[in-house]
């Protein structure tokens, strides 16, 4: 029934896209079994799992654009960039305005050169970048060319500094950075405190 199969996962918080693999390889009884894409640990959402044959189709699911719903928490900056890593720095926020939030927002629609996170799947020489980061050794990662085609602000509490967005982008993109980033431009510092690939 699932040996040439594409299964679509809603990923649980907490698990690897890998784990949640090693999991159905174990109810379908297929070794044979690709992501379209990993999505972080912390996150949840839509895993697209191509078995047997199909796995020649991951390629066209990794191509296509991502929707995501994500929250950013302002004044709290994690090495991370997301609620699993350690504080780097916290700052009031204190006075951003939604009108700010907007502003920076639109900037980072359209085509744009995005910066990793130091901790992600990324190979260095054929490790990932996350492990060379956990051994408390030096990361460089190239910034790389993503395509932003819309991001709107869904909510935002001031009194939290918690912003809620909705974004479609390219493969590649990472929220974390984008959350990252828009702590930055603010000056207040962010990290990106939930994510969830919805398409």
């Amino acid at each position: 029934m699932y040996g040439n199969a594409v299964l679509l996962i809603d990923k649980t918080e907490g698990m690897t896209s890998f784990d949640t693999i090693s999991v159905v390889r174990r109810l379908i009884k297929q070794r044979k079994v690709g992501h379209s894409g990993t999505i972080d640990s912390f996150a949840s959402g839509l895993l697209a799992l191509c078995t047997g044959a199909n796995t020649k189709l991951t390629k066209y699911f990794m191509a296509k654009d991502k929707r995501y719903r994500a929250d950013i928490q302002l004044g709290i900056r994690t090495d991370t960039d997301d609620p699993t890593g350690n504080v780097l720095e916290k700052k009031p926020f204190s006075g951003i305005t939604e009108a700010d939030v907007q502003r920076v927002l639109v900037g980072f629609k359209g085509e744009q050169m995005q910066l990793p996170p130091l901790y992600s799947a990324l190979k260095i020489k054929g490790e990932r970048a996350s492990d060379i980061a956990r051994r408390g050794e030096h990361v460089s990662l190239e910034p790389r060319r993503v395509f932003i085609s819309a991001i709107d602000m869904t909510a935002y509490d001031s009194a939290l500094g918690r912003i809620s967005i909705e974004v479609l982008c390219s493969k590649g993109t990472y929220i974390r950075s984008i959350a990252r980033d828009a702590g930055g431009i603010l000056g207040t510092g962010a990290h990106c405190s939930a994510l969830r690939r919805v398409s």
